[in-house]
């Protein structure tokens, strides 16, 4: 049961490592680091085999969620896809259980992939797109297909609404023209989702969540990944590409979609969407901070930089539909 008084708890290490014995078939481990703290709380392992120790936020997935994200992943890495994968637990599944003060966690850990951080260049831009394409075509088995999340509409549009609008209801001109956009770009999405091809889907494939090892990417991080418009996948690199990134980072994009289109032919449909799919990631990447605001606070959407983003977000929504859905 969740806690009314208690929102996040970070474990020690040693709390970790013992926790990670008890439900893993292995001895506790010399030590945990704390990795980094965010939508999850990850740990690196001291073991013989590096090791990462995913714990979500109490609330944000269940168990039934990571459990069929890690068996996707077992599925696609036997198809052929480059994508780290997760061990089962003492009791054989993926997916364990953390009783934390703020109520249930789910718990997953993973095996490192071979490799370094991606560099802002071509080659490791187009290792990415050949990756991404290789999951893409992951064919899953019918049952664990039907039980991950769907990234549609709610999840891109809807949600975000909701949760901005928490955070942004003392700013009502920004919260007015955010959820025009969102209103709009929903609309946009419905008229050309029926040709919208449909896979497995990373869903934050935004260039840092791989590893690079001899001109090989290797994918990680599924947490926001499910079922969905795979031109969705592709928008958020190119997302990270125009709206958050160097001068040097910006050319990536044509790199990375060479690497895809050197395995996997991307449909004119696909195509056509990236623009407000573009939109629709950044709507997301809103809801997504706005809903972890308990955790890390929400000063940021009172700032002058959040109405810049959507003064921006609102133009670029602008030149894409003009008068027809605006």
């Amino acid at each position: 049961m969740a806690s009314e008084r208690v929102v996040h708890t970070t474990l020690s290490a040693r709390a970790v490592a013992e926790f990670s014995a008890t439900v893993y078939p292995f001895e506790v481990p010399a030590g945990a680091r704390l990795v980094s703290r965010g939508f999850n709380d990850v740990y690196e392992l001291t073991t013989p085999e590096r090791l990462f120790l995913r714990i979500g936020r109490q609330a944000r997935r269940t168990l039934s969620d990571a459990e069929f994200e890690a068996q996707a992943l077992a599925e696609a890495q036997a198809a052929g896809a480059p994508v780290a994968v997760a061990l089962r637990g003492r009791n054989g599944r993926f997916a364990q259980r953390l009783e934390a003060p703020e109520g249930e966690r789910a718990v997953l850990l993973f095996v490192a992939a071979p490799g370094s951080v991606p560099e802002d260049i071509p080659e490791h831009a187009y290792a990415q797109g050949r990756a991404l394409a290789c999951l893409h075509e992951t064919a899953l088995t019918a049952s664990t297909a039907a039980n991950l999340r769907r990234l549609g509409i709610e999840v891109l549009v809807n949600q975000p609404i909701a949760w901005a609008g928490e955070q942004l209801r003392d700013r009502p001109d920004v919260l007015g023209r955010f959820r025009d956009v969102a209103a709009g770009i929903g609309r946009y999405l419905e008229t050309v989702q029926a040709d919208l091809s449909l896979g497995l889907c990373h869903g934050d494939c935004h260039g840092y969540n791989a590893v690079i090892d001899q001109g090989a990417a290797t994918l990680f991080d599924f947490d926001e990944g499910g079922i969905g418009w795979i031109a969705y996948d592709l928008a958020t690199f190119l997302w990270s590409c125009q709206m958050y990134a160097s001068a040097s980072r910006r050319p990536l994009w044509t790199h990375f979609l060479a690497g895809y289109r050197s395995v996997r032919t991307l449909r004119p449909a696909d195509s056509e969407a990236l623009e407000a799919l573009v939109i629709a990631r950044e709507l997301w990447a809103f809801g997504a901070w706005a809903e972890g605001a308990p955790h890390w606070g929400g000063q940021w959407f009172r700032s002058a930089d959040a109405q810049r983003r959507v003064e921006e977000l609102g133009a670029r929504f602008d030149r894409l539909v003009g008068p027809r859905l605006a």
